[in-house]
This record gives structure tokens, C-alpha cells and sequence, in this order.
């Protein structure tokens, strides 16, 4: 539903709309309830009329927003929309996001035609706002490269009519993410008449009953300041928190029981768990969970979870250093998606990839042995659009493997970077009779001469296609 905005080159000069037909559409869009296409496609309309290919990609990428909708990421419409809607963006980048500038000073995320998601430093957004101002924004992210971000900073954005749609704001800071429901936020910040030129970090969390997501970081260098509790975090954050991440190292029972009490998670990430940690995530009750992602300390640490309640409503799960008998216990699941990092002999991954769930998979990511990768012949697959297997021992081999598997059919997005594939393992993909609809094919960090290279770019002509550091 989404595409990165990705452009280096100095940007011309700041040119809004000038046309008042096109400036009417436009503010109708903004306007327009957040799920209502009708105005977007309208203004498609009125762009395709003049021969603007801007309004194709808006039409594009509404298709495939509402067919992810009802959960269709597999279909022949569904790929044709997202093939297009990719060709588009590199031939036309340049023509439509020109203005917003380089790609040093922000990073932002197509949805449905238009900028819904944008990061950039608060100063930026203010310099370049004649522009950022006519974009329906969902989510902005306010980083801090040199400086953090203050409570003037929002003030100024709360003031922006523009941004009355605006759905969560996240702020950067030393020590990761706050995100705050922004329709909370703004009345909070009116009645807080205290609150001038403070920064908004982790050690002084404001308007916590507007807080959704916490991320917190310590990183692994020394730091000059004593670092706040993951207790004490844990005790400043409202219940409402629907999602949290914490990245330290050694995350013990004592650090994720004050995480986890009194809250209802749907978005959970844990680095680094040792086993007491482990043990109490197996304890917790978490039934809204949706997605959890988690790193031990060693591999095999996670058993515990196995056969846990934890585990019950996930249907987005990744991990490393999984043990066995978590990757076993996962065969008879209903997953979304699934990614396990690391290397895994074919004894651990034959139960996983012979069980059911495989059958609703929808993003896979693995690491192979050598002689794994044949357990994927025969995988029964049926709704698989993204296959990960970055940094796996398949060879030219395990090419062949991929290359004759009608499971792959529905693959939009094959990712082999790093696979030790040759030339003889490429020609078998640029033969494969079942991944003529691929969007995006990454086979980077492999020995595959340029000529082979060259090919494999003319293979899939409207598709996105890696073959070298820096492609694409």
C-alpha cells in the first residue's frame, strides 16, 4: 500500500499547485475522510486527462490499498497494480518529488498517490512547509540530527490547519521513539501553558494519555549520564500503550514484568532477552498481541515459549537465535508472516516447512543450510508474496530449486542476497516458468557476472531488480 519516496539530487525551487482547479482538488483531498479514495481518484482523473502519469499511480496504488484491505495480496490485479505503480515511481521520481527536496534532509512513504508518511527534522518541515502543506500526512516523524525536538516544535505544528488529519506524530530522541495519537495530543498541548522550550525525550515523558508506542534504546556504547529504569520507563508510560520496543542488553524478569502489567499489547520487540526474561514473557497474558519480535542472549534461551499462551494471537513473529523447539512448535500455526534469522540445519526446519503453516504465510524470511534447500520443493504454499533468504547456502542448486517450484507462483517480492548463486543458478531464475509476475527481485552479494546481470534487469523489465550495491 505504500512506496518509499527515494531521490538524492538538489531539488528546484518550491513550485505548489498554481492551477485553482488543481489547488480545489487537492484541498478536497486533504479534506476528505481518511479512507474516502473518492477525491483522490478524482484528482487521478483530472491528472490522467492532462497526460500526467501522477494520476496512474494514484489510481494504482487505491487498487492495491483496497484489495490489501480485504486481504488480497496475491492476485493477478493486485500484482499488476503494484508492477505498475513501481515502474512509475522510477521513471517519474524526479518530475514529482523534486520539490520536496534531498532525501538527506527527509524520507518519506507513498500512500495511495500521495506523502501519508514523512520523517524529517522539525527546521526542514518549516523551511520546505510551502510544499509538505498540500500532502494528506498520516504519520510524521520529527528527528533530530543536531538538535532534539522541542515543545515549540509542536506547537508550530499543532497550529497548521493542514495537519488537522495528522493520525500519530513520533518524536526522535537520544534514547529512541515516542508516538503519540495526534487528535489526543494537540488539546494537551494547548492546556499545558508550562511546558516552553523543553525537549521532548525519554527521562521527561509529557502528555502520557496521548502516548501509543514507546521505543527505548541504550545502544551498546557507553553513555556520560546514568540511564533511566527500564522500571522506571515502564512506570511512566500510561496502560494504553499499544505498542513497545526495548533494545538493551541483558533484559531480565525484573525488566519485562513492569513492561507487560496492566498492559494489552499488540506490537511487542525485546532485545536482549536472557533466560529469566524469557521466562517471564511465557508467563504474561497478552491476548490483543499481534506482532512480536525478540533477540536472546543465545540460541535455545526461547524454549519456554514454545508451548506458551504468549504465542496464541501472534500472526506477525520474528526472532533470533530461535531454538528448535520454537521453530518446531510453530509448524500447526496460523502466521501472517514469519521471519527467523540465522542459519538452520534441515532437522529443525523439515517439521516447520512440511506443517500447515506455510499455508497462509504471506512473508517468509529464512536462513538455509546447504542442505536445506531442497525441503522448500514441494512447500505448500498458497498465499506467499514475499520469500526471504538472504545470506543462505543455496547456490546454484538451490537457484534451480526456486527456479521450478509452482508454489512460487504468487511471489511478488524474492530476496537472495548474499546466496552464493553463480551464473549457472541465475540462467535457472531468468528461465523460471512461475516468476514471470515478480515486483522486486534482490540478488545482490552474489558472484553473478555482468553480462548474467544484465539479463536478469531485462527479465523483468517493470519490476524493481538488484544486482549490485548501490542498483535500484
Amino acid at each position: 500500500m505504500a512506496a518509499r519516496v527515494s531521490r538524492n539530487r538538489p531539488p528546484p525551487p518550491i513550485a505548489p499547485p498554481s492551477d485553482p482547479i488543481e489547488r480545489a482538488l487537492r484541498d478536497a483531498v486533504l479534506e476528505a475522510p481518511r479512507d474516502d479514495d473518492g477525491p483522490r481518484l478524482a484528482y487521478a482523473d483530472w491528472l490522467l486527462e492532462r497526460g500526467d502519469p501522477r494520476g496512474e499511480l494514484i489510481v494504482a496504488q487505491c487498487t492495491r490499498a483496497r484489495l490489501e484491505a480485504s486481504g488480497d495480496r496475491t492476485s493477478d490485479v493486485h500484482r499488476r497494480a503494484w508492477r505498475r505503480e513501481r515502474k512509475l515511481i522510477r521513471t517519474h521520481i524526479d518530475a514529482w518529488f523534486g520539490p520536496y527536496g534531498s532525501t538527506r534532509h527527509f524520507s518519506g512513504t507513498l500512500v495511495r498517490g500521495f506523502l501519508g508518511e514523512l520523517a524529517i527534522a522539525p527546521h526542514k518541515l518549516r523551511e520546505r512547509w510551502p510544499v509538505f502543506q498540500h500532502e494528506p500526512l498520516e504519520t510524521l516523524r520529527l528527528t533530530m540530527p543536531k538538535h532534539p525536538v522541542t515543545v515549540e516544535d509542536l506547537r508550530w505544528i499543532a497550529a497548521q490547519p493542514e495537519l488537522r488529519a495528522l493520525r500519530q506524530l513520533e518524536i526522535v530522541h537520544e534514547l529512541g521513539t515516542i508516538s503519540f495519537d495526534a487528535a489526543r495530543l494537540w488539546p494537551l498541548l494547548v492546556s499545558d501553558v508550562d511546558a516552553t522550550g523543553d525537549a521532548v525525550d525519554a527521562p521527561r515523558l509529557r502528555w502520557r494519555e496521548a502516548i501509543t508506542g514507546f521505543v527505548y534504546s541504550e545502544g551498546y556504547e557507553a553513555r556520560p549520564a546514568p540511564m533511566p529504569s527500564i522500571a522506571a520507563i515502564a512506570r511512566s508510560l500510561p496502560a494504553t500503550v499499544r505498542g513497545l520496543g526495548v533494545y538493551r542488553r541483558d533484559l531480565v524478569d525484573a525488566d519485562v514484568a513492569p513492561l507487560l502489567a496492566g498492559r494489552s499489547l499488540e506490537d511487542l520487540s525485546l532485545s536482549t532477552l536472557e533466560a529469566s526474561g524469557v521466562a517471564e514473557l511465557a508467563r504474561a497474558r497478552q491476548p490483543a498481541l499481534r506482532t512480536l519480535w525478540l533477540t536472546t542472549a543465545s540460541e535455545g534461551l526461547d524454549a519456554p515459549l514454545a508451548d506458551s499462551a504468549v504465542l496464541a494471537t501472534v500472526d506477525v513473529l520474528r526472532s533470533s537465535n530461535a531454538s528448535p523447539e520454537l521453530v518446531r512448535s510453530l509448524a500447526s500455526r496460523r502466521l501472517r508472516g514469519l521471519s527467523l534469522y540465522g542459519r538452520r540445519p534441515r532437522a529443525v526446519l523439515a517439521p516447520l516447512l512440511a506443517g500447515t503453516v506455510v499455508h497462509d504465510l504471506e512473508q517468509l524470511c529464512l536462513g538455509l543450510d546447504v542442505d536445506a534447500a531442497t525441503l522448500l520443493e514441494g512447500t505448500a504454499f498458497r498465499t506467499l508474496g514475499r520469500l526471504d533468504l538472504d545470506w543462505s547456502k543455496l547456490g546454484n542448486a538451490g537457484a534451480r530449486v526456486l527456479a521450478a517450484m509452482p508454489e512460487l507462483a504468487t511471489l511478488a517480492e524474492l530476496s537472495l542476497q548474499g546466496c552464493e548463486i553463480r551464473d549457472p543458478g541465475a540462467m535457472a531464475l531468468l528461465e523460471a516458468p512461475f516468476l514471470d509476475e515478480l515486483v522486486e527481485l534482490d540478488v545482490r552479494d552474489n558472484p553473478i557476472g555482468d553480462r548474467t546481470a544484465a539479463r536478469l534487469v531485462e527479465r523483468w523489465p517493470d519490476a524493481l531488480v538488484r544486482v549490485r550495491r548501490g542498483s535500484g
